[in-house]
């Protein structure tokens, strides 16, 4: 599967230096990790464990779901502290599918709420796989189920999998400026 991912600094030095870097479990949000957790475990359900580390986040690259993503996309991912850390890296992959667990985006959201938002019930969720990757099929606010699987789970990144590195000079400055411009 083409997916793109933005990493920072620590995660490129892994994947070059020992050839697969694995996301722990302390870069992640505090805010996040019961969510994330959750992933980690619906990812190990169905057949692609994370080894007691963190999901990575993914982009499909075709662009039928929403095309790349872009600077405000990503503002929304990356804390103030991650951006002023300094450069982040756009990775462009090719994971073979039995890696990969696909999502939706949008709906990935309700899931957050959920977790969020202070309580503590889990989000109903349906698996379904209608291509050759796991993929979770998340409701929509209308309570209908739709397939747009632009987003990625992966339990690492391997060094084969790279096919391009290109740095992001991000800072709080641009972004609004530069908000539906596309990263790649």
């Amino acid at each position: 599967m083409r997916l793109m991912t933005l990493q920072g600094r620590p995660a490129l030095a892994a994947i070059f230096l020992h050839g697969v870097y694995r996301a722990p479990w302390r870069d992640r949000h505090q805010g996040c990790r019961l969510s994330y957790r959750w992933m980690a475990r619906q990812m190990a359900r169905h057949g692609v464990p994370t080894h007691g580390k963190a999901p990575i986040w993914c982009w499909v690259r075709d662009g039928k779901f929403g095309g790349p993503p872009n600077y405000g996309t990503a503002r929304m991912l990356l804390s103030d502290a991650e951006i002023e850390a300094g450069i982040f890296w756009l990775i462009e992959l090719d994971v073979p599918d039995c890696h990969c667990v696909r999502s939706d985006y949008g709906r990935w959201n309700l899931v957050l709420d959920c977790f969020t938002s202070g309580g503590e019930t889990t989000p109903d969720l349906h698996i379904f796989n209608p291509g050759p990757s796991p993929a979770l099929r998340l409701p929509s606010q209308r309570g209908r189920y739709e397939e747009s699987p632009n987003q990625v789970c992966l339990p690492l990144i391997a060094r084969g999998w790279v096919e391009r590195v290109r740095p992001l000079a991000f800072h709080l400055r641009n972004v609004e400026r530069r908000w539906h411009q596309p990263i790649c």
